[in-house]
């Protein structure tokens, strides 16, 4: 075989090699934009799910401190019946069946919140209880 068709050998081999590196050049490129796509896709749905999450825990923090607000509110709202009852000297008008209710349930919420480990919540039920259980104690010294 002459030099020259053993060198056109060599090119055509050379040809077929550049075009399957070719196109396994382009698969892998076309590869990497669909993956980069998807990876992007998936970095908004991650950017967009934090994004409303982290609202979501300033609002969560917003409300715990609010809250506390309530948790001081609350209880304070039985005293006037406390303080009525301790000057009047007279719970005729008061049932004991409702503050003893009043001081089972706050006992119930009490220990469900504990369970479930909510500080302002927890404060609050104590502060309640407290409460309930100075009406109850009127309402029976009084009674």
């Amino acid at each position: 075989m002459p030099s020259w068709a053993l060198w056109m050998q060599y090119i055509e081999k050379k040809k077929k090699k550049e075009n399957k590196n070719r196109f396994f050049s382009i698969i892998q490129k076309i590869r990497f934009d669909i993956k980069h796509s998807i990876t992007e896709r998936h970095n908004e749905k991650h950017f967009i799910k934090n994004f409303f999450y982290k609202i979501k825990e300033n609002k969560k923090k917003i409300l715990d401190k609010w809250m506390y607000f309530v948790a001081l509110i609350w209880p304070v709202m039985t005293l006037p019946q406390t303080i009525t009852i301790f000057q009047t000297q007279d719970a005729s008008n008061i049932s004991r069946v409702t503050w003893i209710t009043y001081v089972i349930t706050a006992s119930l919420w009490l220990s469900y919140w504990i369970s479930h480990k909510e500080k302002p919540i927890i404060f609050s039920n104590i502060m309640r209880l407290l409460a309930h259980w100075s009406v109850l104690l009127w309402i029976i010294i009084y009674k």
